[in-house]
């Protein structure tokens, strides 16, 4: 540890927000891939290894980097008012989802309920649950959040219910990153990602997505979504945790040679960077859409992925423009005004430590 902070004294200085703009807007963008390409993952056996080697880093840096955002207004009254913000945006968006579903989309064996998020929703759910678990910790002064996300992650494996009720099998398992996104220093990370490291580390990265096919993986293995329980998986006793900090060591490594790769320098996606909330909201409208429309039904030849990719770039860079923030900002932004003000005040009202303290 004591090597580490001598190399990381000598290193240049970087604008750690800059990186993980850059980061978020690459991970967005490997977001939309991943959905966009499941439709024909079954048509091309490249595709399933893409979408395989894209899950073992993408949700857990996306979690990290969300963790390093949220140090801006994690707690206090900000804290209390991005949970309302969230809350307000999965009611919106789940009702919005749903309604499509049932009226366009017709998504086989697609469940409506709030306590069920639709697709990529889930993240909003886990992450009002990481802010208020990791709040809960700063109350406790937890010194090593990162270790107790960890043990919590491989206990919540042995819950006896559906793991995706509110996706709570996520929230946990994917805890330990958001927590390591807000505790961890990303100066301790540029230690791992400069200089010749990050020409090593950004080769395991591509090394990575060529064997892939190799494990025999098919796809991605059920593991890496963070949604099963144990029991789901087929898996229990201490073998099943043994299992899951397996795979934790997998993704950490994997996501530490992806970040190697991440530019560090200002650049156009450093602004894109700041608007990936609306591709993640919005993004799913037009690959539902496409679907449902039978667009690809067209996708039939290696050539026409060239296509596809094409067109996920063009809609993860449009969604990610101030102009449709300026058209959407009333749905995914909304001004909550007096609902704020009224929901902090319910919120310090009835915390957890004033009703102890009553008692």
């Amino acid at each position: 540890m004591k090597n580490l902070e001598e190399k990381a004294g000598s290193l240049p200085e970087v604008n750690y927000d800059t990186w993980m703009l850059n980061l978020r807007f690459v991970l967005i963008l490997l977001v939309v891939i991943a959905t966009g390409i499941e439709p024909v993952m079954n048509r091309f056996g490249m595709m399933k290894d893409l979408h395989a080697w894209i899950f073992i880093f993408h949700i857990p840096l996306f979690a990290f980097v969300t963790g390093y955002f949220s140090r801006q207004n994690l707690l206090g009254r900000n804290g209390l008012a991005s949970l309302g913000s969230i809350a307000v945006q999965y009611v919106v968006f789940q009702t919005l989802y749903s309604t499509l579903d049932v009226v366009f989309f017709q998504a086989p064996q697609q469940k409506h309920s709030f306590f069920v998020p639709y697709l990529m929703l889930w993240f909003l759910v886990a992450h009002i649950g990481w802010r208020v678990l990791l709040r809960l910790m700063c109350a406790l002064n937890i010194k090593h959040p990162v270790l107790l996300s960890i043990a919590l992650g491989v206990t919540a494996g042995y819950l006896g219910h559906d793991g995706s009720w509110l996706s709570l099998s996520r929230l946990f398992v994917f805890l330990p990153f958001f927590a390591a996104g807000y505790s961890l220093h990303p100066r301790k990370l540029l230690v791992l990602c400069s200089g010749s490291s990050r020409i090593v580390e950004g080769g395991l990265s591509i090394f990575l997505l060529a064997v892939v096919s190799l494990l025999a993986w098919h796809g991605t293995p059920d593991w890496l979504y963070g949604k099963f329980t144990y029991a789901e998986l087929g898996i229990g006793g201490p073998a099943a945790a043994l299992t899951r900090i397996g795979w934790y060591l997998l993704q950490g490594a994997g996501s530490l040679t992806f970040l190697a790769l991440i530019p560090q320098r200002r650049s156009i996606i450093t602004s894109l960077g700041s608007r990936t909330l609306y591709v993640f909201l919005l993004h799913g409208l037009f690959i539902r859409s496409g679907i449902r429309l039978g667009l690809y039904e067209n996708i039939r030849r290696p050539a026409d992925l060239v296509i596809l990719a094409l067109v996920i770039l063009s809609i993860t860079v449009i969604l990610a423009l101030p102009q449709t923030r300026q058209l959407t900002k009333w749905l995914i932004e909304p001004d909550l005004g007096g609902f704020s003000r009224m929901g902090r005040q319910l919120a310090i009202r009835w915390h957890p430590w004033r009703m102890l303290k009553k008692l």
